[in-house]
């Protein structure tokens, strides 16, 4: 295979770069009793109530924020910041909503500070806690403090019920910024098998994190699974190259050419250099005729750079498939382009 296969295994798409996070941050001012929670309540807590006039400040809040006047909201929670007689709960609520605002600025640190006040406060309600744990973790992510992100987000796994995909997926592409494949592995592997549960399409970034976990871990057979997959769901060229290369790993030197020829009938293989390639796989696996009108076509085209390299593998593909005649104009052309001596006298034993 001419063109590196390390080269086509390691590309990956931009998309595993950037984690898709759905941030679900406090925009409304609930009462206790609303504070429901997606966890079943494990134990009573007391919870003090929400006083009337607390409500109203942080509902005047709530109106100023929602117009994007973030410095009206804040200049009224600061002034409620300033009530020595808030409870635990009104001062959770408020360092909630001071936490909306900073995320709404991106301003992410300071929103890290104003949730971790949220858990400092007494008997909170479950449901304001874990999600509080949630967020933290998503914003810890979002700052790239990874360590952190996973330590909230195993603290949330440990009281969620039921958790969907998402959590575990930014769990794996913690550990992949971190270089820790085989702790990523599992994590990438528990979304999938969830989304697969809730009758679900596994999403296209997510096999590309666990392909590129294969591959970092050197595991090339199961690599090849994962890009199956991939071509079934989401048939591109890239799959159908990666997968190709992956076979070049394994030493099957059949489905090597047999994936590249796959995406030729598909019309996914436009490139000079991909059309070359494929010309080789023929080559080498025994069907230079096949390759040779691949190749000669790309030549008539002007797909392929016509140099002496080029000229000589079309000319031997030619040669091979037993057809010498269309073997020499190729030769000929390869010899005035080098002017190698070789080349003349291998011309001239051609017309022999």
């Amino acid at each position: 295979m001419v063109s590196s296969s390390r080269s086509l295994l390691f590309k990956m798409p931009a998309l595993l770069l950037v984690a898709t996070l759905a941030f679900s941050l406090p925009v409304t001012v609930q009462t206790v009793g609303a504070q429901e929670s997606e966890q079943p309540e494990r134990k009573t807590r007391k919870t003090p109530a929400m006083r009337e006039k607390i409500y109203k400040q942080l509902s005047e809040a709530q109106v100023a924020a929602e117009a994007d006047n973030y410095q009206g909201a804040s200049a009224i929670l600061n002034k409620l910041a300033g009530d020595d007689s808030l409870n635990s709960y009104e001062k959770a609520q408020m360092y909630n909503f001071f936490a909306f605002i900073y995320y709404s600025q991106d301003r992410y640190g300071d929103a890290v500070r104003a949730y971790e006040n949220v858990l400092a406060q007494p008997d909170l309600p479950e449901g304001l806690e874990n999600g509080t744990i949630y967020s933290l973790a998503q914003l810890y992510f979002q700052s790239e403090n990874y360590p952190k992100s996973i330590e909230y987000m195993e603290r949330w796994f440990q009281v969620a019920n039921n958790p969907g995909p998402d959590p575990y997926v930014i769990v794996a592409q913690a550990y992949y910024q971190l270089k820790e494949y085989r702790k990523a592995l599992p994590n990438i592997e528990n979304a999938m098998r969830i989304a697969r549960q809730q009758g679900k399409t596994v999403k296209e970034n997510w096999l590309l994190l666990q392909r590129l976990f294969y591959y970092e871990l050197n595991d090339f057979t199961k690599s090849e699974q994962v890009l199956k997959e991939l071509i079934r769901l989401y048939p591109k060229k890239v799959y159908y190259t990666q997968l190709s290369a992956t076979y070049h790993e394994l030493g099957d030197d059949k489905k090597q050419l047999a994936a590249l020829e796959l995406a030729y009938l598909q019309g996914m293989l436009t490139e000079g250099r991909e059309l070359l390639n494929l010309s080789q796989l023929y080559l080498a696996n025994g069907v230079p005729y096949k390759g040779a009108t691949i190749l000669q076509q790309a030549v008539d085209n002007n797909v392929v750079e016509i140099k002496e390299s080029n000229l000589r593998l079309l000319s031997q593909s030619w040669f091979m498939a037993g057809e010498y005649e269309k073997a020499i104009p190729p030769l000929q052309r390869a010899a005035q382009i080098s002017n190698d001596g070789d080349l003349y006298i291998r011309l001239a034993q051609s017309y022999l």
